[in-house]
């Protein structure tokens, strides 16, 4: 616990945030990115009207969607091309590392675990079948991809940690979906109990 009151692991993890935020935002990238989802939105308006998807389906789909463009870019796109490709192949080295004293490592940890917790949020909110075994699979494919882009346009370091904690932050994003879930059905229930009519129609 103490080195999460470190304030020089946070103070790294703003940094990064604010570095990727920065590249993810940047122009031209902003621009296709922002259309994308104007353009996707209004598709899941037009489906929404027709009732081929659910008001949250419709919300969901376009902020998915603009999401992992915004990840894509701030990860891939946006970044400087090095003069060779770099991998760390060595799972877990990043925590041998922080306990030797590198410290500020932990503000990459915790921002590649951030980094898919939205994906595992909506992706079941898009999906209503999808599982855990499913948004596992996406993270762990999604950082897969990622990481191999990174690693062929020599555009970021490949490493099998961060898609362990990619894919780590996805199932934390089920979870964090399944626990707002419960809290909102009795309410749901309620709702529908209080509606004329509904407790009749059993």
């Amino acid at each position: 616990m103490e080195l999460f009151a470190d304030q020089r692991v946070w103070k790294a993890f703003v940094r990064y945030f604010l570095n990727s935020a920065e590249l993810a935002v940047a122009m031209p990238y902003r621009a296709w990115t922002l259309a994308m989802a104007a353009a996707l939105a209004a598709a899941c308006f037009w489906a929404y009207r027709r009732g081929k998807l659910s008001f949250a389906q419709a919300l969901a789909c376009p902020c998915l969607a603009a999401w992992c463009a915004l990840v894509l870019t701030s990860t891939v796109l946006a970044r400087t091309v090095m003069k060779k490709a770099v991998y760390k192949l060595t799972l877990f080295w990043s925590y041998a590392a922080i306990a030797s004293g590198k410290k500020y490592l932990m503000a990459e940890v915790i921002l590649n675990v951030f980094l898919l917790l939205p994906v595992g949020f909506l992706l079941p909110v898009v999906w209503k079948r999808a599982g855990l075994r499913h948004v596992l699979a996406a993270g762990a494919a999604l950082s897969a991809v990622i990481e191999g882009a990174q690693l062929l346009a020599k555009r970021g370091w490949f490493e099998f940690d961060d898609i362990f904690h990619n894919t780590l932050g996805a199932v934390l994003g089920y979870i964090l979906y399944r626990a707002c879930e419960k809290i909102a059905a009795p309410a749901a229930r309620e709702e529908r109990a209080g509606t004329p009519g509904v407790a009749r129609e059993k």
